[in-house]
């Protein structure tokens, strides 16, 4: 069985990563960059100033950097350094023909993708406080995170699985500090308005 869903995964992989040409090496490329994506956050953060006013902004940001934080560091410390599942582009089995993108390998270890975690912890987190009020965002962000996961396999940094380890951890995680987030902002709200 483990077998099955590992060639399944590879199979997955090499036809992601094979089907490459420069206009999508370019597109990829910068779609994997997280700095190509600062208007999308500075609109979830004025969305929820629009929702919650100046505290409830506040409180938000600390807790999405608090989230984003466990999330990056759980996927390396609990997951990247315990399993030591080596990168497409560090297996010796399959480096050679794996195709890069401006000689980009990533760091030793893929399980799971940083990337992921963190994109589908912004996807769960702002989901949770912001969906009742703005029902478009949530399709917004998913496609987004389906793209950058989808550019670190292109790429040939991440196989499949490490994707899906890194977007379950991420959203899991961020719903439940965005339901945390959500009480304290109800909690300040209440006190404030006796």
């Amino acid at each position: 069985m483990f077998k099955a869903l590992e060639n399944f995964d590879y199979n997955l992989f090499f036809i992601i990563n094979g089907a490459h040409s420069p206009l999508f090496d370019d597109i990829f490329w910068w779609i994997s960059n997280k700095f190509i994506w600062i208007p999308l956050y500075l609109l979830i953060a004025f969305l929820l100033y629009k929702t919650y006013g100046w505290k409830g902004l506040g409180i938000s940001l600390l807790g999405a950097g608090i989230t984003i934080l466990v999330v990056d560091q759980t996927a390396v410390l609990a997951f990247k350094e315990v399993f030591m599942r080596y990168r497409p582009t560090h297996n010796l089995d399959i480096k050679h023909i794996v195709h890069t993108v401006n000689d980009y390998n990533g760091g030793q270890y893929g399980f799971v993708s940083n990337h992921a975690a963190n994109c589908f912890a912004i996807l769960g987190f702002s989901s949770v406080l912001l969906a009742k009020s703005f029902k478009w965002l949530t399709p917004i962000l998913l496609l987004w995170v389906l793209l950058v996961g989808y550019s670190r396999v292109y790429l040939g940094v991440h196989y499949p699985s490490d994707i899906l380890g890194g977007a379950i951890l991420g959203y899991f995680v961020a719903i439940g500090f965005a339901y945390l987030v959500q009480f304290i902002i109800k909690k300040i709200n209440i006190q404030s308005s006796k």
